[in-house]
């Protein structure tokens, strides 16, 4: 595997000046971005947001964010890479916009330093809640801070307009088509079935195979990282009308993953993104063009996947 070259086309009559708009970029293959500190998780995080436009222009092309991909944009469109203050930037904005109860956290762990390497989860989940994305795990009930089933919401059928989904790898199961599936169907601990619909199919959905857990041990919780990942990730899932409130018929497409190698203490973060047919592994300002993902797409853990079709019966 050879890194991809590309020539300019910021000369080109029909490329349009700046500002670029989020939808313009799909055609452009990656630019890559030079790491500054422990960037590498904010710099696969930019990776995601090229191939993410409907987000972008959720949260506003004209906001702080807006104006940083800006560069990235512009980086893609003359084929060169970012410099290495963009991540310092992005990090900054992340600290500014997160809620208070994050903001704190956020400022014991000293995440506010480039020094300190973030799990790409939290600028993450401040993104989508940007972007009025909202989180929900499937396993919530072995989640401490997470709301269980009340006993009179067992029977009801569950409609959700999250497009997030966290799958617990660490509960045995790795199979994507069977934790897919227990997400609209799971049973309680007494036994009831829960059906759940989404209230709509997400133009993004959000899936995370969830790698880092807590188990307890003598009073307290040790933390852990399941080394295994997904079986059998799909390119292409449909979504059944039977899972949406409005009996919508959709499909996705995979657009892109995150990737970490390391563990609880440290690592290192890529991006697995597809630009039309082709696929590009992004590793800060290398950018790789890749003749077959399956071997990335199998160690990654949050997957990026897009509405590309969409039927209401």
């Amino acid at each position: 595997m050879a890194a991809a070259s590309f020539s300019s086309l910021a000369e080109s009559p029909l490329m349009p000046p700046p500002p670029y708009t989020p939808e313009m970029m799909q055609v452009f293959p990656p630019a890559g971005i030079q790491r500054s500190g422990q960037n590498c998780g904010l710099n696969a995080l930019v990776q995601f947001l090229t191939g993410a436009p409907r987000i972008v222009r959720q949260i506003g092309t004209s906001s702080e964010l807006g104006k940083l991909m800006q560069k990235i944009y512009a980086a893609q469109v003359n084929a060169t890479t970012v410099d290495s203050s963009f991540g310092d930037k992005l990090r900054a904005w992340i600290g500014e916009n997160l809620t208070d109860g994050d903001k704190a956290e956020w400022d014991k762990e000293g995440y506010s330093s480039n020094d300190k390497q973030i799990d790409v989860l939290i600028p993450l989940h401040c993104i989508l809640e940007k972007a009025e994305v909202r989180i929900r795990s499937i396993q919530q009930k072995f989640f401490e801070g997470f709301k269980l089933l009340e006993k009179d919401e067992t029977s009801e059928r569950q409609e959700e307009k999250h497009s997030s989904i966290l799958f617990q790898l660490s509960m045995e199961e790795l199979n994507f088509e069977k934790l897919f599936q227990a997400f609209f169907q799971y049973f309680t601990e007494s036994g009831e079935t829960i059906q759940r619909q989404l209230k709509e199919a997400p133009n993004d959905l959000i899936i995370e195979a969830q790698r880092y857990f807590q188990v307890p041990l003598d009073g307290e919780f040790i933390a852990g990282k399941e080394e295994r990942g997904l079986k059998n990730v799909p390119k292409h899932i449909p979504l059944p009308p039977e899972y949406t409130a409005d009996n919508e018929n959709a499909a996705y497409q995979l657009k892109g993953c995150f990737i970490h190698s390391g563990d609880l203490r440290g690592g290192h973060y890529t991006y697995l993104r597809r630009v039309e047919e082709t696929w590009y592994h992004i590793d800060d300002a290398t950018v790789t063009e890749i003749e077959d993902p399956s071997d990335l797409i199998a160690k990654g853990y949050v997957f990026h996947f897009e509405k590309v079709s969409s039927d209401s019966s």
